[in-house]
């Protein structure tokens, strides 16, 4: 087992050089780095371009909410929607009033509209 008195002196010593070295003399400072950080929130160029080009002949993009949908025996399936905050009762087939949406597909799990002239979907659930 080593004695105390040698830890001890190690220790003293130890910090009797550090502070000895520290003592006038100014820390180094940290040099100044050439690269520019990107803040990772920012998107980049090609990106900002890709989120405000528009296709030409491009409906105005609508905010659907569905809120409820009627599945009876025997009965078409209906479903109302809000549509820009205005409600709509519609059924397969029929459009979307001041969009260029149809409804495709009502069933118990999700609702299908389709832009008329993109082709795009819309799948409510």
């Amino acid at each position: 087992m080593t004695p105390i008195w040698r830890n001890t002196t190690l220790t003293a010593v130890l910090l009797m050089g550090l502070a000895s070295g520290a003592a006038g003399q100014q820390p180094e400072p940290i040099p100044p780095t050439r690269r520019q950080v990107r803040d990772p929130t920012e998107p980049s160029p090609k990106l900002k371009e890709a989120m405000t080009v528009r296709q030409p002949g491009a409906v105005a993009e609508a905010t659907v909410v569905l809120r409820a949908r009627v599945l009876a025996k025997g009965q078409t399936p209906v479903a109302t929607l809000e549509i820009n905050g205005r409600t709509q009762t519609v059924a397969k087939g029929g459009t979307l009033a001041g969009t260029g949406y149809v409804v495709t597909e009502i069933n118990a799990l999700e609702i299908r509209i389709e832009n008329s002239l993109t082709k795009e979907t819309i799948v409510l659930r």
